[in-house]
């Protein structure tokens, strides 16, 4: 009777067909190398040993439906670009085969690279590699990596605040949604699926933590609307708002000094609420605080619903940036777009008004 049972619920689910194949002493001989070269390492700025990293993301190629090549993969994924080099990649070869290799290597930064190399430069070489990977073993390692360590980065904001920037020489907050927001785009197109997803949500919360965090710093606030967080991200010294939803919640909550918003939906739905905001006779927005940016339409001008505004700016028709760009660019061009384009603040609202306005809610807001 029991037999029949879990021979039924194997039938119905197709765990005979779609079970990976056992773990075997391979993996157990990765797992020791792993110890072996990672042992003694700590996740940065932390007292978690770096081995968890690399038992979550083999957790996570496992539950993907990875098989036991990729799981060992995962586990040495790292093994090369920490210290091991040409060596190491050599020596894993040689104990787990040529796949193993091509995954880790394909999984590394750099081989034989500068060891002082700026982070950004190896992450800008890493960005230009993706699109030629044609390996879905190298894709699915590789966004598991990047799903637990955008989950690392999230966890750790939460708890430490700005401080957490501290712990970098190289990277800022500006430079890691620069990098993540480029990942996501490449995986939603090229490995759409549940690890995508992940993805997805942990650089939404980072962008959205990053985005308040600068609003409590900044002043001007200058507010900045665009999903795209790489070839769409806001200037040096902008705070970047992913969705109208958000946006929605930092104008109601701060004061903001200019805004700049998207063709769209997005920018829509923004301006949507700004016009509610003055029928109900709440701190009208000043129109010339109110700019565009992106592609403009043929027409040059974007009708708002319910009522006419004047035709509104957009970035570019006097020749002037802020425009969205590369941080490491701007980090080689010394202050970064913007500078010229800076405004004399106005205060906007009343931020010690008693009667605040309550919070929106941004699930609900959003549009898709």
């Amino acid at each position: 009777m029991i037999s029949d049972l879990k021979q039924a619920e194997t039938t119905r689910f197709g765990a005979v067909a779609s079970a990976p194949p056992p773990l075997t002493e391979r993996f157990l001989a990765a797992v020791a190398l792993a110890a072996e070269v990672h042992g003694r390492q700590r996740r940065s700025g932390t007292e978690i040993p770096y081995l968890a990293h690399l038992l979550v993301v083999t957790g996570l190629v496992l539950e993907d439906g990875g098989d036991e090549d990729q799981a060992i993969a995962a586990m040495l994924h790292d093994a090369v670009e920490d210290g091991g080099g040409r060596a190491m990649l050599e020596r894993i070869e040689r104990g787990f085969g040529e796949r193993v290799a091509a995954i880790v290597e394909a999984c590394s930064d750099t081989v034989d690279g500068d060891p002082v190399e700026p982070w950004i430069e190896r992450k800008r070489r890493y960005l230009e590699h993706l699109p030629g990977v044609g390996d879905d073993a190298i894709l699915r390692v590789a966004l598991a990596d990047k799903v637990h360590n955008a989950r690392s980065i999230v966890r750790d904001y939460r708890q430490e605040g700005h401080r957490l920037w501290e712990r970098f020489t190289q990277k800022t907050a500006r430079e890691q949604l620069w990098y993540y927001g480029a990942l996501l785009a490449f995986f939603q197109e090229r490995r759409p699926g549940p690890l995508v997803e992940d993805l997805y949500r942990a650089v939404g919360e980072l962008a959205w933590l990053v985005a308040r965090d600068d609003a409590q710093r900044l002043l001007p606030r200058r507010l900045w609307l665009d999903p795209d967080l790489h070839a769409g991200q806001a200037p040096d010294g902008w705070i970047q708002a992913r969705t109208a939803a958000d946006a929605i919640q930092l104008l109601d909550e701060f004061t903001v000094h200019e805004l700049s918003l998207p063709a769209g939906p997005d920018g829509e739905a923004v301006i949507d609420w700004l016009i509610e905001q003055d029928s109900e006779q709440r701190d009208p927005w000043p129109e010339e605080r109110l700019v565009f940016h992106g592609e403009a339409p043929s027409s040059r001008s974007v009708d708002p619903p319910r009522r006419s505004w004047p035709a509104p700016r957009w970035r570019g028709d006097d020749g002037s940036p802020p425009a969205a760009g590369d941080p490491a660019r701007e980090r080689e061009a010394g202050d970064g777009p913007g500078g010229e384009d800076r405004v004399a603040a106005t205060d906007i609202g009343d931020e010690a008004n008693a009667q605040r306005r309550p919070q929106h809610d941004r699930h609900v807001v959003e549009r898709q």
